[in-house]
């Protein structure tokens, strides 16, 4: 047992988890584990394990929570692929046991060189743990990342950070030692902090790997490169919320996952928001290393983000460029951030200064104030009055200015010129050949995230 158990997390636990929370004890005998990482799977190919593991090393004990997941009402198809996911586990892994009365089976795989990776299975195919009409995978990972929760609360997984992945990602070599010394002093040091800082999440570095298929891959390249876009357009503005959020690309802290009560259950999206919570919270850590990578494949399994980005994408490829943000958005943003900010900081508003701006863009600042100017009162130094902007001005509310932008006033552009234009690729550039250059740039970018 934990020698001090979080209240915030017990509370939770009791009130706000999925049933899964409770399965946690099964797993007595076979922890503690070291680390884990929480991977839902819908309609994926049978050997999803040997992909995702297949470069990876363990020195502990970790542990996979698989979530194989499927809606109500899901085709016959989709069903038996799921079936034949879950009996494929015995030919790469040793059954152990299945726990009467619940939808939890554990496995366990060779010993590696080192230490072992186990795998928990949680079965939500049936009817009672299929995803409702307005379920999504966000309820996947929170399957998934509450029973991990109880385990660590219970003293049963030791690393306070847990892995969020995906079917069609490859964890790197040191994705497992990584999650373990994350909660270690000398970890941080290492990343060029100056002091040891309890942090809210993780954010590895990823990429996008080749495909046979020159074209699609292309256009994966593309896709890529707009979210490099957006996050390098943000950074420029000063924003504070200059981050990615990947669901195969980042890891939560338990104790600060229990606090913003979760993932949220959504179809898509469900990264961006709790990101979006839990950097409120304590400052993010922008990894430069390991780096995971990503399939390249057309998907259907959401409502947005990256596979229909890149389907839409291909529908497009020979009919008109890629569309990016328009830049001036970002250099509006810039301007907006500055005046708000120093709004906050003096604690009134220069209405000269913001008639600088966009009419919209005024009424938006003008909007903010009236229910940001309350709040400041309390706060006992201009660093606090401008973290209450911030807080207010979030990742959703930033994402809603670059819309709002393009609604009013801006088209889109071809990704290439934009990105010409913010000086993120040369001129004699590609998109494609600019990658690398994008990815130099976020590396390059402060290691902490986020307002807090």
């Amino acid at each position: 047992m934990k020698v001090s158990p979080d209240p915030v997390a017990e509370k939770y636990l009791r009130s706000y988890a999925e049933a899964t929370g409770a399965w946690a004890h099964y797993l007595e005998d076979w922890a503690p584990f070291t680390s884990a990482v929480v991977v839902p799977a819908y309609r994926e190919k049978a050997n999803v394990i040997r992909s995702l593991l297949k470069k990876v090393k363990c020195q502990g004990h970790a542990l996979v929570i698989l979530v194989v997941n499927q809606p109500e009402g899901a085709s016959p198809e989709a069903h038996q692929i799921n079936q034949e996911l879950i009996r494929a586990l015995a030919g790469e892994l040793t059954f152990i046991r299945k726990f009467d009365g619940t939808h939890l089976s554990f496995y366990q795989r060779a010993h590696e060189q080192g230490g072992k990776i186990s795998l928990a299975l949680i079965d939500g195919t049936s009817t009672a743990y299929c995803l409702h009409n307005r379920d999504g995978v966000g309820r996947a990972r929170k399957m998934g990342m509450d029973f991990a929760l109880a385990l660590y609360e219970m003293g049963l997984l030791t690393a306070r950070f847990v892995g969020s992945s995906d079917a069609d990602a490859f964890l790197p070599e040191e994705y497992f030692s990584t999650l373990t010394r994350a909660g270690q002093g000398d970890f941080f040091q290492k990343n060029t902090l100056k002091e040891q800082r309890t942090c809210s999440a993780l954010l590895f570095p990823y990429e996008h790997i080749a495909h046979e298929d020159r074209s699609l891959f292309a256009r994966m390249q593309e896709v890529e490169a707009s979210f490099r876009y957006y996050v390098l357009g943000l950074a420029k503005a000063n924003s504070p919320y200059a981050f990615h959020s990947l669901g195969s690309a980042l890891a939560v802290s338990l104790p600060h996952y229990a606090r913003v009560r979760g993932f949220p259950n959504r179809q898509a999206g469900e990264d961006f928001y709790v990101l979006g919570k839990l950097c409120k919270l304590a400052p993010m850590i922008r990894l430069v290393s390991p780096r995971v990578s990503i399939e390249t494949r057309l998907s259907d399994r959401v409502p947005f983000g990256t596979g229909p980005s890149l389907q839409r994408a291909q529908e497009l490829a020979s009919t008109s460029s890629f569309l990016g943000y328009n830049p001036q958005a970002f250099m509006y943003l810039e301007a907006f951030l500055k005046v708000m900010t120093q709004a906050a900081e003096g604690g009134s508003l220069n209405e000269v200064v913001l008639n600088q701006l966009p009419a919209w863009a005024q009424q938006l600042g003008e909007k903010i104030w009236l229910k940001l100017a309350p709040h400041l009162q309390s706060c006992p130094s201009s660093t606090h009055r401008r973290r209450c902007f911030h807080d207010q001005f979030d990742a959703l509310a930033t994402l809603q200015f670059i819309h709002l932008a393009h609604e009013r006033e801006l088209n889109k552009v071809p990704l290439r010129d934009a990105l010409i234009e913010l000086g993120c690729i040369s001129p004699e550039q590609s998109i494609q050949s600019g990658l690398a250059s994008l990815r130099a740039q976020e590396e390059a970018l402060p290691t902490l995230v986020g307002p807090a």
